[in-house]
């Protein structure tokens, strides 16, 4: 399976095997010790992510917690992108997404002041963080920071090694963490635990179709309680609308089945906006992906939500 996208992937023009060759080149010895440093032995590694994340999870025995899911993760991540925007090339692809997400979001934050702070949780190698510094340079907002947290100890190392390529400004900086409990977060600026309102923009970008529904609830009242009153929630994920009318059950079944996905008939059944009402936000309004080429909502395979905390 995973050889078939990546020969698909090079046809596409993303070199997925030499790009995840550079990586591995540097040698594991090198990258383990990288990814002792940026453990944090204060997270506790929840059951789900034990089960699926650890365990078997996207093709790989040892799911995200492994150094090939993580060398693979860059190319992988542009390649599902890649036919959203097909005049576009694969990166372009993806930071125009972003943008169609954190557009709306950061408008939102218009009046508010210079350096913005950010959060993106569940950043994994960083893809979705840098796609937001990205949308903030563009948006003018290169003053802002963003920090990225993930469970995956080998995703925050790749992640902390990718940010050495990217733009000075704005800031960007990863740590170890689970996003359902950011108390023992190590911050950018060297203190230990998000405060509550100490973020003034959060974006959660295709998380919640891994998650159990109890621990998406969890991890939407984390994003409220660290917003400021104010702040503003974006959000970008798999449209369960159009999931559930393109597939057929035993496509969906397979796919959970596999071990691929193996929360996603929780997340299919979960009704985001109204989650996310429970957690405290208001002002809940979905929108999509390439509106010019998807007409309607149900027509975009990636569904975007933004919300304000009360």
């Amino acid at each position: 399976m995973l050889n078939g996208f990546k020969n698909f992937a090079e046809k596409r023009g993303v070199m997925w095997r030499d790009d995840a060759k550079a990586l591995e080149s540097r040698g594991i010895d090198v990258w383990e010790d990288e990814r002792k440093a940026a453990t944090n032995p204060a997270v506790v590694t929840p059951a789900y992510y034990e089960a699926h994340g650890v365990g078997t999870l996207h093709s790989y025995d040892a799911g995200n917690s492994c150094w090939p899911a993580a060398f693979d993760a860059p190319s992988a991540y542009l390649l599902v992108h890649l036919h959203h925007y097909p005049t576009l090339t694969a990166q372009q692809s993806f930071d125009q997404i972003h943008e169609d997400m954190h557009g709306p979001g950061l408008r939102r934050l218009a009046g508010a002041p210079g350096g913005l702070r950010c959060l993106d949780i569940g950043c994994g190698v960083g893809t979705s963080t840098f796609a937001l510094q990205t949308s903030l340079i563009k948006l003018g907002r290169p003053d802002a920071s963003v920090h990225g947290v993930d469970l995956s100890t080998h995703f925050v190392t790749v992640a902390n090694y990718r940010a050495n390529e990217a733009p000075a400004a704005p800031k960007v900086s990863f740590a170890h963490a689970d996003g359902t409990d950011l108390s023992s977060a190590m911050m950018a600026d060297g203190s230990t635990g998000a405060a509550n309102g100490s973020f003034d923009y959060v974006t959660v970008s295709e998380v919640t179709h891994e998650l159990p529904q109890h621990v998406t609830r969890k991890l939407l009242a984390e994003a409220a309680r660290v917003l400021r009153p104010g702040g503003v929630l974006a959000y970008l994920d798999l449209n369960p609308t159009q999931a559930l009318r393109d597939n057929t059950v035993e496509a969906l079944t397979e796919r959970i089945a596999l071990q691929n996905e193996p929360y996603y008939h929780e997340y299919l059944a979960f009704d985001m906006e109204e989650g996310m009402r429970a957690a405290g936000f208001t002002d809940v309004v979905g929108s999509w992906v390439n509106p010019a080429k998807n007409k309607t909502a149900i027509d975009s395979s990636l569904r975007i939500i933004v919300a304000t905390k009360a």
